[in-house]
């Protein structure tokens, strides 16, 4: 997966959502063990079983994947960590997105109910919300599509600041963890698409 020696940055939330070089210096076959660059303790950040975002160069350039901590070690200097779900690109979803600012739907996100969704691919959405998230944080999110509901959890993959509120984007996170999410939002991905096709011809 990982190699020694390989350097990496990780963002483990934060208001400054910002990006820590880190070293690859063990692993134990699933886990693996990061160290800080900067030698200073982190604990205060470095929590077990936190959600992160690692960001990597890859075969496939700038990546990035999420994981969490599973345990910190020398104080909060480092921490060993195992990933949640695949890895992706780190410059955008790199997937075939729908816009849906012209359509009405709405997600819960975290504690906010009500965030409008302004695009969707079959990996994640972004959508709009009044609270300001943090890269890296695990969420739970569900939208009712018919009279259905898909829920699950999402990794935070971007924040930006907007005049509508946060744009967010998120990446559903694999296995158990994502529900029935996967499946929502294939069929939404299509329900889009069918509406901006009605849009264009002028029938809707």
């Amino acid at each position: 997966m990982f190699s020694l020696g390989q350097e990496m940055f990780v963002s483990v939330g934060g208001a400054d959502n910002a990006l820590e070089p880190v070293t690859v210096t063990g692993s134990d076959g699933r886990a693996f063990v990061l160290r800080f660059v900067d030698d200073e303790p982190t604990s205060e950040s470095v929590l077990e079983g936190q959600s992160v975002m690692l960001f990597f160069n890859g075969p496939e350039g700038f990546m990035q994947q999420p994981a969490k901590i599973v345990e910190p070690l020398e104080q909060g200097r480092a921490f060993s960590t195992e990933t949640t779900g695949d890895a992706v690109s780190g410059e955008s979803r790199q997937f075939f997105r729908v816009s849906a600012v012209l359509a009405d739907y709405q997600a819960s996100v975290g504690d906010e109910k009500t965030c409008k969704i302004v695009d969707i691919s079959s990996m994640g959405l972004a959508a709009t919300s009044t609270e300001e998230l943090s890269i890296g944080d695990c969420v739970p999110v569900s939208f009712a599509l018919g009279e259905k509901v898909y829920s699950g959890e999402c990794i935070v993959q971007s924040v930006r600041e907007t005049r509508a509120g946060w744009r967010c984007g998120l990446l559903c996170v694999n296995g158990k963890a994502s529900g029935n999410l996967d499946d929502g939002l294939h069929k939404l991905t299509m329900d889009a698409q069918r509406t901006q096709l009605k849009r264009l011809s002028g029938a809707a």
